[in-house]
């Protein structure tokens, strides 16, 4: 089964110590080791991945040395009052065979063969009986020299995948050394790769976590050693590539033959999908003399939340120490994002094509909202959908912006029938600066059927300020006038985001408009997205195309405003600000008054106005009140009238 593990939590960046290849024994440098094990504790990795030849011969007093060096190694690392650190090992060919070339269970069967040979020639040549105990004795002899790799190392070797949830990291182990081979060959048996498929089950889903795959041999040639390529790669490399972007890994560490690599590599499912993975090759950091062109090595992964994950290596020449060398990303960042909408797709079942959000702002500053959501698809088998999990929530902007006529609509005929239901009586749903409805499909939309195309749209009045000097009065004086319009993803991730502005033509503002995030994920694409956003000011058009946007990210288009709005706007702006304060001082007057008001005899004037107008009697019972429609309380209110104080209507609309 998988095995969830919970790792510390409180760093922002999380850290994989990557080493390979020690070779504990004959001719092992010291002095690197104490210098790797000083950065490490500096460093403070989360995790530690050994992938095999921690010794140069499976000796019982070098695999115990080895072993209690990685311990000690462990042990300084979580000297820090609360940091835990994980150690993970699996073997290589020089630790389950002699010399890294002849498997240790020979010894056993061999030994086992001569005492049976002895036997039989016990009854007739007892010369022959003794050569062979003989033989037997000295190999029983040389298999009590040796021990097995995974007693030396108990809990440290992993044989089944294992999640580290704080980490976000999976990882998928698989042993290329322990199989019967002659010489320096590796082969991963078939059964590992079915039971790894079995276990790794609970993650499946979990689209949040980085898998990663660690194996001794090489899944992929590299450079420098053709002569010995056979001896260095995979038997079943291609088995290992397919299942490893089955499982959908997308990082495999692997050592060997003492040569650091950087390679990708792209597959294709069994659906037809494209699927990339990076294969990281760490070399020796102590195996004497015996190490690659470039030195002596080792990795360190960074995996920070607000961008992808980086190596960063570690090299030495004889007689020096090691050196951080410049990092470099271990994906890009268009893969990187794509990456992240597969994983949430799977993790949700369904994608949008694409979601196209149009916003036009009027004269006087309200806007009108058009959001298209294309070709939804559901994506995993056997799951339907009546309506969207998640309800649609538009707020309006400014504290005097207010939300009207929010609507679902049909783009493709499959969408017929579609309704946007939001329950009016509820506050929370239904208020003056925010609206939330549930989208109903009229059907159910399930794997395999057609797209279903639909959008909605709402008008959010007195939504955005025209001019510096109009913001100074909406919002805090003192503050930078900003204005934006924002779009956030929830229900499911889209291959591309467009967003759209159109503000009047020739408004002024300053600079140029550009999008932001408050998500550290996007910092790392901004620049990318700002170089390619289109801002036509004659025109007041503003177009933003985003490939793979993150869900729960608000991303806003802003603009910093002009002193003053343009001529054609400002009497539109001059007016709307007249009638907001003559209806905040009409508002004022809702309290009853006295008879001896001078409010009274206003209202006594305009009942002799309509007696005549109407042309009734004086004595008929006509009564007339000023009322004024309230845009925070949603309805209309009384501020004066000729009936006296404590009538209910006071309080009626």
């Amino acid at each position: 089964m998988a095995i969830a593990a919970k790792a510390p939590s409180g760093r922002q960046t999380k850290v994989i110590l990557h080493i390979s290849d020690l070779h504990f024994g004959r001719g092992f440098a010291r002095h690197l080791w104490d210098n790797l094990c000083d950065i490490a504790a500096d460093i403070r990795p989360d995790l530690i991945v050994t992938t095999g030849d921690l010794v140069n011969n499976p000796f019982r007093w070098t695999l115990k040395s080895a072993a209690e060096a990685i311990n000690s190694l462990k042990t300084r690392v979580e000297r820090t009052p609360g940091h835990t650190c994980h150690v993970l090992v699996i073997p290589g060919n020089h630790d389950t065979r002699c010399f890294g070339l002849i498997p240790l269970r020979w010894f056993t069967w061999f030994a086992i063969i001569c005492w049976g040979i002895g036997a039989v020639f016990l009854y007739v040549h007892s010369r022959w009986a003794i050569a062979a105990a003989a033989v037997a004795a000295v190999l029983s002899l040389w298999r009590l020299l040796f021990k097995d790799f995974r007693s030396a190392f108990s809990e440290l070797v992993v044989t089944n995948p294992i999640s580290f949830d704080d980490l976000g990291i999976a990882i998928y182990p698989f042993d290329s050394a322990s199989k019967t081979l002659s010489s320096a060959r590796g082969r991963i048996p078939p059964g590992e790769f079915v039971a790894s498929r079995r276990a790794s089950e609970p993650l499946n889903g979990r689209g949040d976590l980085y898998r990663i795959a660690i194996l001794h041999h090489h899944p992929l040639p590299i450079p420098y050693d053709h002569q010995f390529e056979p001896l260095l790669v995979l038997d079943n490399a291609g088995a290992f590539l397919s299942e490893a972007s089955r499982l959908r890994i997308r990082l495999v560490l692997h050592g060997h033959k003492h040569h650091q690599d950087y390679s990708r590599i792209s597959t294709k499912l069994e659906s037809g999908e494209a699927f990339e993975l990076g294969v990281l090759a760490s070399g020796t950091p102590t195996a004497g003399s015996d190490h690659g062109p470039e030195g002596f090595n080792f990795h360190v992964l960074e995996f920070d939340s607000e961008g992808g994950p980086r190596a960063v290596p570690y090299q030495a020449h004889a007689g020096g120490g090691f050196n951080r060398l410049p990092s470099f990303p271990i994906e890009a960042l268009d893969l990187e994002m794509r990456r992240t909408f597969e994983n949430e797709r799977q993790r949700l079942g369904r994608e949008y094509g694409s979601v196209v959000s149009v916003r036009r702002v009027s004269a006087d500053g309200d806007v009108y909202n058009r959001i298209e959501y294309r070709d939804l698809r559901i994506t995993r088998m056997g799951e339907s959908l009546t309506e969207l999990p998640h309800a649609f929530t538009v707020y309006a902007g400014g504290d005097t912006g207010s939300i009207e006529r929010l609507t679902g609509f049909p783009l493709s005929p499959e969408a017929a029938g579609l309704h946007l239901s939001i329950d009016t009586a509820d506050p929370t749903a239904f208020a003056l600066k925010r609206q939330s409805g549930k989208l109903q499909f009229g059907r159910t939309i399930q794997s395999g059927s057609a797209p279903i195309s639909f959008g909605i749209r709402y008008y959010a009045i007195n939504a955005c300020a025209m001019s510096a000097m109009q913001y100074g009065e909406m919002y805090v004086p003192n503050e930078p006038p900003i204005e934006w319009i924002s779009m956030k993803l929830v229900e499911a991730p889209t291959r591309e985001l467009v967003l759209t502005v159109q503000l009047p033509r020739d408004t002024h503002i300053e600079g140029r408009a550009e999008l932001v995030t408050s998500d550290g994920r996007e910092n790392r694409r901004l620049a990318a997205l700002n170089s390619g956003l289109v801002h036509d000011p004659d025109a007041g058009l503003i177009i933003c195309r985003i490939p793979y946007p993150l869900l729960e990210v608000d991303y806003r288009i802003q603009w910093r405003l002009a002193p003053q709005a343009p001529v054609a706007i400002q009497a539109a702006l001059r007016l709307r600000g007249e009638v907001t304060e003559l209806t905040r001082q009409l508002l004022e007057l809702q309290t009853p008054h006295p008879a001896a008001s001078s409010r009274r005899g206003a209202i006594d004037a305009l009942r002799e106005v309509a007696l005549q107008s109407l042309q009734i009697s004086p004595d008929d019972p006509l009564e007339v009140a000023i009322m004024i429609y309230d845009p925070k309380q949603r309805h209309l209110k009384v501020v004066a009238a000729s009936f006296e104080e404590g009538d209910e209507r006071w309080n009626g609309t």
